[in-house]
């Protein structure tokens, strides 16, 4: 679910960025596109270097947790 969401809310980013550098008076439609993808990947890459820590924080805890109920049994 949340790859599906990440689609939607990159595209919808997409076109409205697209419309806004577009309605500069001296950017056409090819520069305002590619600007558009630029910062839609930088995006997306500070989401993932944020999102990177999470995730070995999440993992540890999981073995943690694991490891503790062996010890119990």
């Amino acid at each position: 679910i949340s790859s599906s969401l990440g689609i939607v809310f990159f595209s919808i980013y997409y076109e409205v960025r697209r419309a806004q550098v577009s309605a500069a008076p001296d950017v056409d439609m090819q520069a305002a596109t590619l600007q558009t993808l630029n910062e839609a990947f930088l995006v997306s890459a500070i989401v993932l270097l944020v999102a990177l820590p999470f995730s070995f924080i999440l993992k540890g805890v999981q073995d943690d947790e694991d490891e503790s109920s062996q010890k119990q049994a």
